[in-house]
């Protein structure tokens, strides 16, 4: 009796055992499935931190995980806008902080940017300062719209004249009738040919708008061991 006993609760232990594993399995996989939603969630909401708005798929049969899988997608797209907007309003407002209002090219910070980065690339080329001849007396004989309109075809000029596709123009406005261009890349065979251009459209320009000299050109080679100060100065006395 007692030998029957003893297997029998032996027996007993042993089945226990091995059902109470079962169970920490089943127990263990059903928790896996129900948190498995909130892991997605989990790396949801880690893409977002770094900026990747993904949308969540609502994969749980359960009504309280799909509805906060809705409303974080709500949230994600509620981000994403908002982000996108200011990251606008800031494109918008470096632009406008960067460029001319009234011609739409780049002025003097941008000009002083851009040559530091030729200083770094020990660039070849060429620094040309042109300043339209008594836009004041212009001005004094013709309405602010049309000194407007010839400030804006005058930078036209400047910015869409192009010698051939290899050699890169970059054009500004300092401030009033004081422009300048980058001329990167080229000769002096070139900068001569790129000048004449500009005076044959200056005439055409000047002839439109009953114009007689419209401006004047000086430049200046791009020196890498000099400063940006100094190549103006050597522009500004090529001008003279």
């Amino acid at each position: 009796a007692y030998n029957k006993l003893y297997a029998q609760a032996k027996s007993s232990i042993f089945y226990s055992i091995i059902s109470f594993i079962i169970s920490i399995v089943i127990l263990y996989l059903f928790v896996q499935y129900l948190l498995k939603p909130l892991k997605i969630l989990e790396n949801s909401a880690l893409s977002i931190a770094e900026g990747k708005f993904v949308k969540v798929k609502a994969t749980s049969n359960t009504t309280e995980l799909i509805t906060l899988s809705n409303a974080f997608n709500d949230m994600s797209n509620k981000i994403e806008a908002t982000i996108t907007r200011l990251n606008t309003n800031i494109e918008n407002m470096s632009k406008k902080l960067s460029t001319d209002e009234l011609t739409g090219l780049a002025i003097r910070q941008t000009f002083e940017t851009d040559m530091k980065q030729l200083f770094i690339e020990k660039a070849k080329g060429y620094i040309l300062t042109i300043r339209i001849t008594d836009l004041g007396g212009f001005a004094k004989s013709h309405t602010s719209n049309e000194v407007n309109n010839f400030i804006k075809e005058f930078a036209n000029i400047l910015e869409t004249t192009k010698l051939s596709d290899d050699k890169k123009i970059f054009a500004y406005r300092f401030f009033g009738s004081e422009f300048a261009i980058i001329a990167k890349d080229f000769s002096n065979e070139d900068i001569v040919k790129f000048a004449n251009i500009l005076k044959d459209k200056f005439e055409k320009l000047g002839d439109k708008f009953e114009k007689k000299d419209v401006a004047h050109i000086g430049a200046a080679i791009f020196n890498p061991f000099s400063t940006t100060s100094q190549i103006l100065q050597s522009a500004n006395q090529a001008y003279e």
